[in-house]
């Protein structure tokens, strides 16, 4: 009976697992052009070849996430797939590792099933498989060095410290959220277990050597502010109602179900702490989201979707904690709540999956599909009008679709509200195409500036447009 069991369990994990993989690769092949973010760190693999400094366009990425996407994209064909590759990889590679974790910390069999089809459908884990942003690689990394801490205490010998000192030191240039796990082992062991963190003290010597890196070569990007003036939403401050609505936002963001994931969350941390006090273990999970709420407070990392997609595996664990707890005689009564409750909370998750995978209703800024068409129609005196906040696109698709027009960038975006004016200070008698990619359907300021620029465009002579259902347009009008 107790083979028959785990062979149900081994077949469900199995089949769990496989489907992840296919959710993730069957987004990834559907090559969607780049956003405009993928192609503000697309052209830093284009055009620069030092990674060890800055990046342009504003973007912030790990050294060694870039030139191994640089490797990508000399390897493969088509260069989007190439530098698409890495976050696949690591994205699928993260299922495996979360589920070796969650057997660390999760008792029950039924448990470690609910947190693994959460981690497998929860849509911005598959999502982010496929967009080029090291988010998955975050993932991935951050669970890897958690992983890492359940062998610790067999660590011993120079050698065992010097591949794990390799490992921490690789990780954090691949990704910046490795921070967030090394300092949660750095404290767990300093709490817990003080005399074999003086034992292993020597695998932090790379991280400080990291954090020194860091502040010499990557200072230049803080001290801009665009990374805490652009995320300035995303941080905590004192008041009540901004830090509810970070953690509503947070839990919209992973599961689309805000108030009930949030109590569900809160609920199960209050039970684990009350059960599982003196579980070191207990604190490898809590630790990161703890650390993460309090850089947010201090405005020096901001607590927003995609930035803490690596604490998405900590909240889960939290989610399906509780069901440790159940102690029942009856089994199957104890499986009849668990039945209910994994399908009350993968019910609006594979909803939401099935609507943005298999449906395509998920967000496309379509810049390259604009530029063919006009290039089609547009006859060589008529202008290009590129809104400021599509420049990045432009920049990128313009080698892959090379524009013979003369093309003007505008000094503002689209969504300024005075735009349409700005739009008539262009020299008359001439024809325009204006592009309009990086615009949200959802967001309701942005479609009122949108119907105001159509609705200025449609009384022009020589007017047309051509529009898909993701909001991405081009206009044609005569001044």
């Amino acid at each position: 009976m107790l083979e028959t069991k785990d062979k149900i369990f081994n077949y469900s994990i199995f089949f769990i697992i496989f489907l992840g993989i296919i959710a993730r690769v069957l987004f990834y092949s559907y090559n969607r052009p780049f956003w405009l973010d993928e192609c503000a760190l697309a052209l830093n693999i284009v055009q620069s070849n030092n990674y060890f400094i800055s990046l342009d366009y504003n973007q912030i990425a790990p050294s060694l996430f870039m030139y191994l996407s640089k490797l990508m994209y000399y390897i493969f064909p088509d260069k989007e797939l190439g530098l698409r590759f890495l976050p696949l990889l690591f994205s699928i590679s993260s299922i495996f590792v979360f589920y070796a974790i969650s057997k660390k910390f999760l008792i029950k069999k039924t448990a470690v099933l609910i947190a693994l089809l959460l981690f497998c459908f929860t849509y911005p884990l598959i999502y982010y498989s496929q967009e080029f942003k090291p988010y998955s690689a975050d993932v991935f990394f951050f669970l890897l060095i958690l992983l890492s801490y359940y062998y610790l205490e067999n660590v011993k010998t120079a050698k065992q410290i010097a591949v794990l000192s390799i490992l921490y030191a690789f990780a954090l240039h691949i990704s910046f959220a490795s921070f967030f796990a090394e300092f949660t082992i750095f404290l767990t062991l300093l709490i817990f277990n003080r005399k074999q963190f003086c034992n292993i003290i020597y695998i932090f010597i790379p991280v400080i050597l990291s954090a020194i890196y860091f502040y010499i070569f990557k200072r230049a990007t803080i001290d801009t502010g665009f990374f805490q003036n652009y995320w300035n939403f995303g941080f905590f401050d004192n008041n009540i109602n901004n830090n509810f609505s970070l953690f509503n936002q947070f839990s919209w963001f992973i599961f689309q179900n805000k108030l009930i994931m949030t109590l569900l969350f809160i609920i199960s941390c209050f039970i684990a702490l009350i059960k599982d006090f003196k579980n070191k273990n207990l604190y490898l999970y809590l630790f990161p989201i703890v650390i993460a709420i309090i850089l947010s407070y201090l405005k020096i990392y901001p607590f927003h979707s995609r930035l803490i997609l690596f604490i998405v595996p900590c909240v889960i664990i939290f989610i399906v904690k509780w069901t440790d707890y159940i102690n029942l005689k009856n089994k199957y009564i104890y499986l009849l709540i668990t039945v209910i409750f994994s399908a009350f909370i993968m019910f609006p998750i594979l909803q939401n999956d099935y609507k943005k995978i298999i449906k395509k209703e998920y967000r496309l800024e379509d810049m390259q599909s604009l530029l063919k068409i006009a290039n089609k129609l547009a006859k060589p005196d008529d202008i290009f009008i590129i809104p400021r906040n599509n420049k990045w696109l432009y920049e990128y698709y313009k080698q892959y679709v090379p524009v013979k027009n003369l093309t003007v960038i505008t000094p503002i975006r689209s969504e300024d509200d005075n735009f349409t004016e700005h739009l008539e200070s262009y020299p008359k008698g001439k024809v325009y195409y204006m592009f309009i990619a990086h615009s949200s359907i959802n967001n309701i300021k942005k479609q009122k500036n949108f119907q105001k620029i159509y609705d200025w465009a449609k009384d022009k002579e020589y007017f047309w447009c051509k529009r898909d259902n993701k909001n991405n347009t081009l206009f044609r009008y005569k001044l």
